[in-house]
């Protein structure tokens, strides 16, 4: 996997939870403001749903931070 397709990934899953915040916010207020448990558990869906996002969001960035490095070993054991 090359370091372009792991930054767009990592800024999909960004932008997936970022959108994923911005729901579970709307259906919150949604959610005290109408008492109903509808909204509550689409809250709960969205947060899951956050958490997943952030979660390989981390992981891509930390395959990104880790590429040059591991670029280099492999090449170190090519060359021998």
């Amino acid at each position: 996997m090359s370091y372009l397709k792991l930054s767009r990934l990592n800024f999909c899953y960004q932008l997936f939870a970022f959108l994923s915040i911005l729901g579970m916010g709307a259906f919150a207020i949604a959610s005290i403001t109408n008492d109903s448990i509808l909204y509550g558990w689409v809250t709960a869906l969205f947060a899951l749903i956050c958490a997943g996002c952030i979660k390989r969001a981390n992981m891509y960035q930390t395959k990104m931070d880790n590429f040059d490095y591991k670029y280099y070993i492999d090449n170190k054991y090519l060359d021998e």
